[in-house]
């Protein structure tokens, strides 16, 4: 490490110049005024830290805790709930930037000492490597040093640091840094753990090269690379099946590339190649792609689905944060009509102007394709009141990832229906962690004795199924996936499933569940409801349709099959809980089942009807065709028809309602007196 008088002397020029640009004074009437209402909970938060009082309420914690607890005096290693993702929490160091805020906020000099003294005390009370204590994972030490550096830069502008306490933090970050290349194992190649280390070395090394070993800045631009180029799929998609994750990546990665950015505007390099955009070109592309999975992930509500290990969190924050880092109008649709406090922090007022310079753009696609995750999004517009789906059938990925083959969320006028069970905490003795992993916690369905997967602990499997290709198709404002896959206990014999899916523009989901097994066997479908929704009506025993409401927006939930009803428990927030309604619907059969599900508007509603084969005088069997009216407000407007098999004996064509059609899924449209054939499966 070189630490002469020069490179600090450089360095402390540097942060006056950038904190000039940044002009805190000005983000502090900001704070006052426009972003007041933002800044309540973060000065509650700032006074309790003045105390050693935690909470971790943060929109991107990854495992937040809402329960204040103080650590007095301070231990680094103590967790006061047991928990030790409190402790590694602790040791992020995430917390720093609201005593910074406040006290520009405030005017008062003291939040921003009690911000220094939690960083010095740090590195006085623990020693980093060679073996990582609770204190120093790797993941935390990668985290801890992308948080220390803006704080260490806005100190040293604002005068609060002496030159021996700047070296003494310098001295530190470059120790972590070491500690990271020394402990890298090749598994991070592929984690989430790596890309949190490796770009917080190069957040630190556009400020601190001078005082870091060259070799190791190298060697961590080279590996975000290719940890990019393994983590993320071709489509965009992050491989881990968690889009929680898959916002920590694009964050931590965009909080070195807007760093990049603001200090190529405020010192131009020397030449073209050198510039944020042209020498970590490949990267940029990636995050690109990254967000624009967000923003079609992402329900009417703003809000993502809890896919794997993912809470339900607003994501209206990274898009504008997208949107301002490569100037993309379209993102900026998907984010905040103003910055919002998080992007003020990391873009100081020169971001607030240029965020009101850049025009919102309508974002043409209503559909997000992600065939390498298995991940498809689905909706009727970009409003808030639009209809949604999501489905999910594809690889396991990382211990984040659920047992979720066929899951289906879905919103019907803005108002979330089904929905996705969560992940509640990862403490390995918490039944609840393998409950809401497993099958019976998602909208999926399962065969007794052939389960698709089953978690044991908080990170492993006993035994997971195999995802085959999806195969997907849109036409005229429908959409049609099937979701095929294996499943096997250990035990067990082997089964295969393949859930197809009808999604109508109207508000209507079809959901057929094709289930294949030798001898005689029992399923049955689950779905989850989100815990604003709730029966209309109370619920009769045997009923096979049911009204659900959610603030004022009906659906009805149909099965074939009766249903019955049980309040469980979900978990939308890490370390919280809250109880909801479910639904099953059973079947028993042999050799072979189908399991027919929907959802229908309150005014709509499924008939059976009669499809003939040519030159046939009697109607299909259902084992050969399932045909569903769906009729709307009185009137009849498609017919769905489902042939599970090949057809290989007699004609090929079939008619329905006097309606010629052939192929394995088809939609018949009524266009006045007619029905006109939509042909998704040949």
């Amino acid at each position: 490490m070189n630490n002469s008088a020069g490179n600090l002397n450089a360095f402390k020029e540097k942060a006056r110049l950038y904190a000039k640009a940044y002009d805190a004074s000005g983000l502090a009437l900001r704070l006052r005024h426009e972003s007041k209402g933002e800044m309540e909970p973060i000065l509650a938060q700032a006074d309790a830290l003045m105390n050693n009082t935690f909470t971790y309420t943060d929109r991107w914690d990854m495992e937040p805790c809402s329960l204040p607890y103080q650590i007095s005096p301070l231990e680094w290693e103590h967790s006061p709930n047991g928990d030790p993702e409190w402790v590694y929490m602790l040791n992020r160091h995430e917390y720093l930037k609201k005593l910074l805020l406040a006290g520009w906020c405030t005017g008062s000099s003291s939040y921003f000492q009690k911000a220094k003294e939690f960083i010095l005390h740090w590195i006085s009370h623990n020693t980093v490597g060679p073996e990582a204590t609770l204190a120093t994972r790797t993941i935390d030490t990668g985290i801890r040093c992308a948080n220390w550096l803006p704080v260490l830069v806005h100190l040293t502008a604002m005068d609060l640091l002496t030159d021996e306490e700047i070296q003494t933090i310098i001295q530190s970050i470059h120790q972590q840094i070491r500690y990271l290349n020394d402990s890298y194992v090749p598994k991070y190649t592929l984690s989430n753990w790596g890309v949190l280390q490796t770009s917080a070395i190069l957040l630190n090394s556009l400020w601190l090269k001078d005082f870091l070993d060259p070799k190791i800045t190298a060697w961590a631009g080279r590996e975000l690379e290719e940890q990019l180029h393994f983590q993320i799929y071709e489509d965009g998609s992050h491989w881990e099946q968690s889009i929680m994750y898959h916002i920590e990546v694009l964050n931590c990665v965009s909080t070195f590339l807007i760093m990049a950015k603001q200090l190529d505007e405020l010192f131009p390099p020397k030449t073209a190649e050198e510039r944020w955009d042209v020498r970590w070109k490949g990267i940029s592309q990636v995050l690109l792609s990254m967000y624009r999975y967000v923003q079609t992930a992402a329900g009417p509500d703003h809000i993502q689905p809890a896919q794997g290990d993912s809470d339900c969190t607003d994501v209206r924050d990274v898009l504008s944060r997208g949107a301002l880092l490569f100037g993309d109008g379209s993102l900026k649709a998907g984010g905040y009509q103003t910055l919002d406090l998080d992007n003020l922090w990391f873009f100081g007022m020169a971001g607030i102007s240029a965020y009101e310079k850049l025009p919102a753009e309508d974002f043409q696609t209503l559909e997000g394709i992600y065939p390498h995750s298995g991940n498809y999004f689905f909706r009727t517009s970009w409003e808030e009141n639009a209809n949604y789906t999501y489905l999910h059938n594809g690889p396991l990925g990382s211990s984040h990832g659920h047992v979720d083959f066929g899951h289906l969320s879905n919103y019907y006028k803005g108002k979330a229906f089904l929905v996705d069970c969560g992940r509640y905490s990862y403490v390995e003795e918490e039944p609840l962690r393998e409950i809401l992993k497993n099958p019976e916690s998602h909208n999926v369905c399962c065969i007794k004795g052939a389960s698709s997967g089953k978690a044991h602990g908080s990170w492993s499997y006993s035994f997971f199924g195999d995802s085959l290709k999806n195969y997907e198709k849109t036409m005229e404002g429908i959409h049609y996936l099937e979701m095929p896959f294996l499943s096997k206990e250990p035990e067990g014999s082997l089964a295969f499933h393949n859930r197809r899916v009808f999604i109508l523009p109207e508000g209507v989901w079809l959901i057929s569940d094709d289930l294949r097994m030798d001898g005689q066997q029992e399923s049955f479908c689950r779905f989850h409801f989100d815990p604003e929704v709730v029966p209309v009506k109370e619920i009769q025993d045997g009923a096979k349709e049911i009204l659900l409401e959610n603030q004022g927006v009906s659906l009805i939930l149909g099965s074939d099959q009766p249903l019955s009803c049980s309040q469980e428990i979900l978990s939308r927030r890490y370390n919280e809980t809250e109880n909801h309604f479910v639904f099953t619907s059973r079947l028993s059969w042999k050799n072979e089942g189908h399991m027919i599900s929907w959802l229908i508007p309150e005014h709509g509603e499924i008939k059976d009807t009669q499809v003939f084969q040519a030159e046939a005088s009697s109607p299909c069997p259902p084992s050969q065709v399932a045909a569903k009216e769906i009729w709307l407000e009185g009137q009849l407007k498609y017919i769905i028809l489902i042939f599970p098999h090949e057809i290989f004996k007699g004609r090929k064509i079939f008619t329905c309602h006097g309606a010629n059609c052939q192929g394995k899924a088809i939609v018949l449209k009524k266009e006045g007196e007619t029905l006109r054939q939509l042909r998704f499966r040949a």
